[in-house]
């Protein structure tokens, strides 16, 4: 009885180390984002038709813009919020120019049915557009405090105006800045392993008892 107990748990070993440790994907920004430490904003790219600007703050048209004409705006531009000694709530606009509207992080869209138009990922990969661009990268690589990089990827138009909602239209790099929303995590393999031996030993125990 031992020795197949044994046996399936060595299969299951076998099956659990394939799957991939466990993170968050690309989240909806539907809440304030996060900063602490020295903040910046890097532009990383642009995927839309359309002429945008980005503002640090939470009313569309107003406060400072970081980026003023992002089809013109080259990939690794870097623009400087702050140095917050701690955690400090982060609002950021994405005013569309082409269609005279805009939309903030962490604030539903009344005008596209209470939409939210940010993502937000730890991993460019998960807006699916290739590889960062290199320029990103340097600059990135030479801010040694920037211990947390979030992207955000915004979603320039509302649906009556012919949005795909991909997220990727223009996306931005914010360095010692989080995402409270956190998506749910898959079973990594430790605790995997885990619930399969307690799961063998509570029906080892049961079959003992049953034989006693």
């Amino acid at each position: 009885m031992i020795k197949l107990l044994a046996a399936i748990l060595v299969v299951l070993s076998g099956l659990t180390l394939g799957v991939a440790p466990a993170r968050a994907a690309a989240t909806l920004v539907s809440t304030p984002l996060s900063g602490l430490g020295e903040v910046r904003a890097i532009f990383v790219a642009a995927f839309a038709g359309d002429t945008s600007a980005l503002r640090f703050g939470s009313v569309p048209g107003e406060g400072p813009v970081l980026f003023g004409n992002t089809l013109r705006t080259a990939p690794g531009a870097m623009a400087t919020i702050g140095d917050f000694s701690a955690p400090q709530a982060l609002s950021f606009t994405l005013d569309n120019l082409t269609m005279r509207y805009g939309f903030t992080t962490g604030l539903a869209d009344p005008g596209d049915a209470g939409r939210f138009h940010a993502k937000s990922s730890a991993d460019y990969a998960d807006f699916g557009v290739g590889a960062l661009p290199a320029a990103v990268g340097l600059a990135l690589a030479a801010m040694p405090g920037a211990t947390r990089v979030l992207f955000v990827g915004f979603e320039d138009r509302r649906s009556a105006d012919g949005s795909d909602y991909d997220y990727n239209d223009l996306i931005f790099a914010f360095t010692n800045t989080v995402n409270p929303v956190v998506a749910p995590a898959r079973i990594s393999e430790p605790a995997g392993l885990a619930l399969a031996a307690g799961s063998l030993a509570a029906l080892a125990l049961a079959r003992r008892r049953r034989a006693a």
